[in-house]
């Protein structure tokens, strides 16, 4: 003799299809947050320093950088172990996050080309780029030319 199981209510597949639609939308929101960190943007202009991405955009004026202190690191010895308003997904951390050392704002995608940026309000900008000589000369540049 056979017996079967008794299908499911409505509750049960309004809820398993509430459920895969909020699948769906994370998914993509992970996917939309990886491609849009091609587009983030590290600008000089107007004695200002601006870094464009999704949701953490940064403007600071450059007499609130340290530009003495701009060099590349070594992103594993800054001993960033915690994420307090941001995303960080492998191959993305963007957001406020904390260190061994103290605080940062993150823009890292590449953990082996990190350009530390600090700044005079007691956090560092640690931003992913190639061109670490380029942004640390145009910051440098800048910032003598505004205290002319």
């Amino acid at each position: 003799m056979i017996f079967r199981m008794t299908k499911p209510d409505s509750s049960s597949t309004a809820a398993l299809f509430i459920m895969c639609v909020l699948l769906a939308v994370l998914f993509i929101f992970l996917v939309v947050l990886c491609l849009s960190a091609r587009s983030y943007t590290l600008t000089v202009r107007d004695g200002r320093l601006n870094i464009q991405s999704v949701f953490y955009n940064t403007y600071i004026s450059l007499d609130e950088i340290d530009t003495d202190g701009i060099r590349t690191v070594d992103f594993s010895t800054l001993g960033i172990k915690y994420r307090t308003n941001g995303i960080g997904i492998p191959g993305l951390n963007v957001g406020w996050f904390k260190g061994t050392a103290g605080k940062y704002k993150l823009y890292v995608t590449d953990k082996q080309n990190v350009l530390l940026i600090p700044t005079k309000k007691n956090y560092g900008i640690l931003f992913s780029t190639t061109q670490e000589k380029q942004i640390t000369d145009t910051i440098r540049s800048s910032a003598q030319t505004d205290r002319l």
